[in-house]
């Protein structure tokens, strides 16, 4: 067996302990303790947001593996693999959000502030850059 295929199988074989660990978990609430019972059902979205960061992690460096061995020999293979990694990851952080229940709304406003204050704070950087460009040309 390759090392891809092995890396592949143990990743797979992790997928599934986190889906057996949700579902031994919520079949045996019932069963623990009185404690433990209140403390996982109150933090159950965060244990569900730390499971879906370890799953999308290793799902997203799958699917870059898979993309660099099948674009092998090809000039953009690093960058299809580098867009898949920066689309994967800031989809995860929305689905993790999303399971915190942090609206979509507030995602959307909290990035249109951001973009807003970056583009503000390098205005004069990139007028300078600009105009050193126009310059040497």
């Amino acid at each position: 067996m390759t090392s891809a295929r092995r890396r592949a199988f143990s990743a797979l074989l992790v997928l599934i302990a986190i889906v057996l660990l949700i579902v031994l978990l919520e079949a045996l609430l019932q069963y623990l303790p009185r404690g433990a019972a209140e403390l996982y059902v109150t933090h159950r979205r965060v244990l569900y947001a730390i499971l879906a960061v370890i799953a999308g992690a290793i799902i997203i460096q799958l699917l870059a593996s898979a993309t660099l061995l099948r674009l092998k020999g090809l000039r953009e293979a690093y960058l299809v693999r580098n867009v898949i990694l920066l689309l994967g990851y800031i989809i995860l952080a929305l689905i993790v959000a999303t399971i915190l229940g942090v609206s979509g709304e507030s995602i959307l406003a909290s990035a249109t502030f951001s973009g807003l204050v970056l583009g503000l704070a390098l205005q004069p950087v990139l007028s300078n850059f600009f105009a050193g460009l126009l310059i040497l040309l």
